[in-house]
């Protein structure tokens, strides 16, 4: 026989006998139990690691939405100032109207108070005017009265007349 033969056949039952040793051995089967373990604490270990992943990304959400509140908040926070702006200029124009429209008043009560001199300055001229105005239509009415009475008596006595003259 081949002497390589001889001795591949002591190995094999060398490697079958080694095989069932380790087969029955305890010691191989705590190591398959802690592999079993290793391999469900790696199973966990990958959920484990998604989760952190998908609550990365939902704190990346969260920030983002923290930056668009904070930029909405600063947005609002500029028109409240803008805000603010406009409504103290109203109160200051709303004050320079208010100085104004007393002046326009002012000048109103006291253009009221001429006019109303002048009206009755208007009025008492107007009744002087009257009055004299009624005084001369007395006296037109007197003088032709007179006059009337010349023109019948030269009318009667013609020489008294140019005797006057």
């Amino acid at each position: 026989m081949n002497p390589k033969l001889l001795l591949f056949i002591p190995c094999l039952c060398f490697g079958a006998i080694t095989l069932r040793w380790v087969k029955e051995d305890p010691s191989i089967k705590s190591l398959k139990t802690q592999l079993a373990d290793l391999q469900q604490q790696l199973q966990g270990f990958d959920e484990l690691k998604k989760e952190v992943e998908r609550h990365r990304i939902e704190l990346g959400w969260g920030k983002q939405h923290v930056l668009e509140i904070e930029g909405r908040k600063n947005e609002l926070n500029r028109k409240i100032v803008r805000m603010s702006d406009d409504i103290n200029d109203f109160k200051h124009d709303s004050a320079q109207m208010e100085r104004w429209l007393s002046a326009l008043q002012q000048q109103n009560e006291r253009v009221k108070q001429n006019d109303s001199k002048r009206i009755q300055h208007l009025q008492e001229d107007f009744s002087a005017n009257r009055k004299r105005v009624k005084d001369a239509q007395k006296n037109n009415a007197t003088l032709r009265e007179i006059l009337d009475e010349l023109k019948l008596r030269s009318l009667l006595h013609p020489e008294d007349m140019t005797n006057a003259t």
